[in-house]
Formats: C-alpha cells, sequence, structure tokens
C-alpha cells in the first residue's frame, strides 16, 4: 500500500487482488467451474469483479468479449445486466471511487484544524492521483475507456465538495467550484498518467500539490 493509505487495494474488487497476489495460476488460465444459478445480484456483481480482472490485464482495450469469457458468461447474459458498456464502466467505476471517499473521507467531511483549506485542497487532489495510480490497468479501463467520460460528476465530487466548503469558509478561491473541480481532477488524471509512464512519484505529486494550492488560494 502506498503512503497515506491510498494504495490500489479497492475494497470492490478485492477478491481479484487476492487472487492474483497469490503465486500460481492466474484466475483466467484455471479451469473454470460448471456454471451455477445465481441471483441477479449476485450475478452482477460477478460481472463486475469480471470486469476488473479484464481491465487490470488490457486497460483501455478491454471489451465486452474479455469482459464474457472472464465471466464464464455469454455477451447476451453481459448485456442483460449492462445495456451498454458505458454503463458497465460507469458502475465499476461508481464502485471504485466510493471507496476512495471512504479512504478520503477525513479530508472531506471536516474542516482543516490549521485553517489551511489550499492545503487540504492539494492534499485531496494528490491522494486522488495516487490513488488512480495504485489503480494499475484498471484505472486505464476505467478512465480511459473510449466513448466514456472521463470527468463524470462521480469523479469530481469529492473535490467539489472541498471546494464549495473552503469557498463557504472564505478561504478558497473558486467562483464556480463544479468547474474548477473538472479542471483539477483532469490535472490529478494527467499527473497519474505522467508517474505511470515514468514520472518520479513523489516529484510529480508535490508539483500537482503546489499547482492546486496556487490556483485556489486567496
Amino acid at each position: 500500500m502506498s503512503p497515506g493509505g491510498f494504495g490500489p487495494s479497492i475494497a470492490a474488487v478485492s477478491a481479484v487482488e487476492t487472487v492474483e497476489e497469490r503465486p500460481g495460476p492466474r484466475i483466467a488460465e484455471a479451469p473454470r467451474a460448471p456454471r451455477r444459478r445465481l441471483k441477479p445480484a449476485f450475478r452482477r456483481a460477478e460481472i463486475l469483479v469480471a470486469a476488473a480482472r479484464a481491465m487490470r490485464r488490457r486497460g483501455a482495450a478491454t471489451t465486452i468479449e474479455d469482459v464474457a469469457h472472464e465471466a464464464g458468461a455469454a455477451r447476451g447474459t453481459v448485456y442483460l445486466y449492462f445495456p451498454t458498456w458505458e454503463r458497465l464502466v460507469l458502475d465499476l467505476r461508481g464502485l471504485v471511487l466510493a471507496e476512495f471517499g471512504r479512504r478520503a473521507a477525513a479530508l472531506i467531511g471536516t474542516a482543516p484544524a490549521d485553517g489551511d483549506w489550499p492545503r487540504r485542497a492539494g492534499r485531496l487532489t494528490s491522494a486522488f492521483a495516487d490513488f488512480l495510480v495504485g489503480l494499475g490497468g484498471l484505472r486505464e479501463g476505467l478512465f480511459q475507456a473510449p466513448g466514456v467520460p472521463r470527468l463524470s460528476r462521480d469523479v469530481t465530487a469529492p473535490i467539489t465538495a472541498l471546494l464549495r466548503a473552503g469557498v463557504e469558509a472564505g478561504e478558497l478561491a473558486a467562483d464556480d467550484p463544479e468547474s474548477t473541480a473538472r479542471l483539477i481532477c483532469a490535472a490529478a488524471q494527467a499527473t497519474a498518467d505522467a508517474i505511470a509512464a515514468g514520472e518520479p512519484r513523489d516529484r510529480a505529486l508535490a508539483a500537482l500539490t503546489d499547482l492546486v494550492r496556487r490556483a485556489i488560494a486567496r
């Protein structure tokens, strides 16, 4: 796990990581058990986990066929639960972002004890970028999938909430918190891409934090 508790472990797909971290055959290479009847909610969850597995390997190139193969299901079964590829990606992304929200709750839900709102915003943005890096191929599948918006409201919501609270407290300069949050999240995603491509992590996160602090400080 990375410093600050924002590493790659995602509760929604913990079963995937547990299997893939063990020595021996990967789950996709193991003989598949005969299909069994599952309640719809369990079958839907199984497809989401299968999508996470596939994305970890193939990133943004993941297809419905990959997910169906990983789940041991027909394409039609996947479409039964997720009528479009966008719906599947967004639902899985929602689970992952909810996990980030839980981990970042201390940075979102309370005012900074030292009153330094710009620093708090920088820390939250840096934590988000670090979290994205920890997702590995799953990050590419969730945020770079063709036809799926990278900056939907569920992505920007934590930053938007913090900006609004800071503006209300008179400590942050953001005339339009929602638009500002989109720009900040875009910078966080670009930082995560740069780190994944080999940029030194500490230097990239420090630059991101400084950028955010300067952009919104009064």
